[in-house]
């Protein structure tokens, strides 16, 4: 699908700046000044202007009134499709259990499942959000420990 697609090496920075400072939904979300963007690239604005257009008529980004959106052709171009998982294991308190399920059941964007085994939980999250995701976890009161893992890439 990404086949055929030719990037300069600033589309291809452009797009990793997006990917790193969007919000996962269906596609990354990214709000932020096209004046800032220019700087952080290191480009004018009229190049920057260039460089989206471009993408935009490539089909992987779609921009408005002050946002730029990656489309999921962009997250397969940049390797970030759908196997794109982190992994939490976690193992809890035993006598706080009821607490951490609840406290976890309110964190948005994540599927979470109690297992069998020397853990108690794992919870599947968007890589991009891997970091805030276990913050959270490790602040309920009853977490003992946490493990964490990265799909790499699909086997089957």
């Amino acid at each position: 699908m990404t086949e055929g697609i030719k990037l300069t090496s600033k589309q291809l920075e452009l797009l990793k700046i997006l990917y790193n400072e969007g919000k996962p939904m269906e596609i990354y979300s990214v709000e932020k000044s096209q004046e800032r963007l220019a700087k952080e690239l290191k480009v004018t604005r009229q190049a920057l202007s260039f460089h989206l257009k471009t993408l935009r008529e490539m089909g992987l980004i779609r921009t408005g009134r002050g946002f730029i959106d990656l489309t999921k052709k962009a997250l397969e171009v940049l390797g970030n499709g759908k196997d794109n998982k982190a992994y939490i294991f976690v193992k809890i308190d035993p006598t706080k259990r009821k607490h951490v399920y609840e406290k976890i059941k309110m964190i948005e964007g994540i599927k979470a499942y109690r297992v069998t085994g020397n853990i108690d939980m794992v919870i599947e999250v968007e890589r991009a959000r891997f970091e805030e995701v276990l913050d959270k976890i490790s602040s309920i009161e009853g977490v003992r420990e946490t493990i964490s893992h990265f799909v790499i890439e699909p086997v089957a």
